[in-house]
């Protein structure tokens, strides 16, 4: 009788287990604003990891996909996204996850997870966000919703004010979004001398060849030993700038990803009232740019996968 009793108990338990899996996990996944159709195989967490199908995400991505059955082994792999830019780094990627085992493969390096990729419903489902990041992507979890959201990491350029007149203050920020681990960069910056004069607000006078711009809101942890250097050439219209912690192995070891912020703000005097731009360009003194940035991680990695907004008008 107790045998037959744990057997009930045991068909009970799976039962319950199937029942809740089946009955949707409510997650919502978004791909650069677009959701996600998982169709049959729903997304659920594990250990506090969301794990989705590996070929959904990977394909939403833009990854081609793997799967060798003899070994159970996922490969994801994606070109260079900025490959058409023909100084670009290279950026491919490469993953490779053994189901059931907790060491990955990016690109030929070993990452730990914390939940390895698995097998249910007979679908292949590996953790989201480790994939997500490992292809450098933004992710972010609202837990209210059970939203998840994955965006391609930006650079951008906003202004204070969209007209000036003579002798109005103008402030450009740089500004980043949804990059994991960002611990550098270094940009570009051209504007018009004619038009406008960039000012030292620490010294309230015009700028000089190596003058800073202000902080922004992200690498700024003393811990970290944040280091700036900037080389201007103010006679033909460029800022030069860069940014980044000395210290990145105990950035990292922290935890706390500075993904989105401001990186620099740069303040100008406006000399003629006239249609006028700044924008971010590639300079012969930046090694494999794009489009007038670089950036690295807290791995020390050189950053590909991203886009660049880098263009505002002022009095357009």
């Amino acid at each position: 009788m107790k045998k037959i009793t744990s057997i009930f108990l045991v068909f009970a338990i799976l039962s319950l287990n199937l029942i809740a899996f089946s009955a949707g996990s409510g997650i919502t996944v978004y791909v650069d604003g677009n959701k996600l159709d998982f169709k049959d195989a729903e997304p659920f967490i594990e250990n506090g990891r969301t794990l989705v199908p590996f070929r959904a995400i990977a394909e939403a991505l833009g990854a081609d996909v793997g799967w060798d059955a003899k070994t159970q082994t996922v490969t994801i792999s994606k070109a260079n996204p900025n490959a058409q830019k023909s100084d670009a780094p290279d950026g491919s990627k490469n993953i490779q996850l053994v189901i059931g085992q907790k060491n990955a493969l990016v690109n030929g390096a070993s990452v730990t997870l914390d939940v390895p990729a698995k097998i249910a419903t007979n679908r292949t489902y590996v953790p989201l966000r480790f994939v997500s990041e490992a292809m450098e992507m933004g992710v972010n979890w609202d837990a209210a919703t059970k939203k998840i959201t994955i965006d391609t990491p930006e650079f951008y350029i906003t202004l204070d004010k969209n007209t000036a007149e003579v002798g109005d203050i103008v402030k450009a920020t740089l500004n980043i979004k949804n990059f994991y681990g960002f611990a550098g960069f270094q940009i570009n910056l051209k504007y018009d001398p004619d038009v406008l004069q960039p000012i030292d607000t620490a010294t309230d006078s015009e700028f000089t060849s190596t003058s800073l711009p202000d902080e922004g809101t992200v690498l700024k942890n003393s811990k970290f030993s944040p280091t700036a250097m900037a080389s201007n050439d103010l006679e033909n219209g460029t800022l030069t700038y860069g940014s980044g912690y000395m210290n990145m192995e105990a950035y990292k070891k922290s935890g706390n990803s500075e993904a989105t912020g401001s990186i620099a703000v740069f303040t100008f005097k406006v000399l003629k009232k006239q249609q006028t731009s700044l924008s971010l360009q590639n300079s012969p003194s930046m090694t494999k740019p794009i489009d007038g940035t670089m950036a690295f991680n807290w791995d020390g990695t050189t950053l590909t996968n991203y886009k660049v907004l880098g263009t505002v008008d002022l009095n357009k």
